[in-house]
């Protein structure tokens, strides 16, 4: 999302960076570098396994 935010990097070379397809970061992230609903519901999903080993 950071590198989507800065306006020096393009999405087609942060998707490649990424290893993925233009068409898969814009899935996740606007051009903005805002998350999208799908990102939003991986970063909840990822915060409760850390939670979840942290409590433990």
């Amino acid at each position: 999302m950071a590198m989507m935010a800065d306006q020096d990097n393009a999405a087609r070379d942060v998707a490649a960076q990424l290893g993925m397809s233009l068409s898969t970061l814009y899935a996740y992230v606007d051009a903005k570098g805002k998350p999208r609903e799908r990102a939003n519901e991986l970063l909840a999903k990822r915060r409760t396994k850390r939670d979840t080993a942290l409590r433990v």
